[in-house]
C-alpha cells in the first residue's frame, strides 16, 4: 500500500493497521486527520470498523474503511 491509497476491506480482515495516520471523510463536516487506535470487526455488516483518534483532540470517530485514506503507514 502506498501513501494516499484508499483503504480496502475484506470482510473483517482489513489492510488498515493500528497506528496508521489516516484522513477520514466526514459526512457533514470537513475531513479530519487522525490515528487508528482500534480495528473492530462488525457483525451486523460483516465488515470492519476503525476507531480513529483525531489529531485535533476532538471525539473519537468510528469510521468505515471506505471513508478513509492512508496518509502514513505505521511500522
Amino acid at each position: 500500500m502506498k501513501v494516499g491509497d484508499l483503504v480496502q476491506c475484506d470482510y473483517g480482515i482489513g489492510i488498515v493497521k493500528v497506528g496508521d495516520l489516516v484522513r477520514v471523510r466526514m459526512s457533514h463536516r470537513a475531513p479530519k486527520n487522525g490515528i487508528v487506535i482500534k480495528v473492530v470487526p462488525c457483525d451486523i455488516t460483516h465488515n470492519t470498523v476503525c476507531v480513529v483518534q483525531p489529531t485535533d483532540g476532538s471525539r473519537k470517530i468510528w469510521a468505515d474503511p471506505l471513508d478513509m485514506r492512508v496518509l502514513n503507514e505505521s511500522r
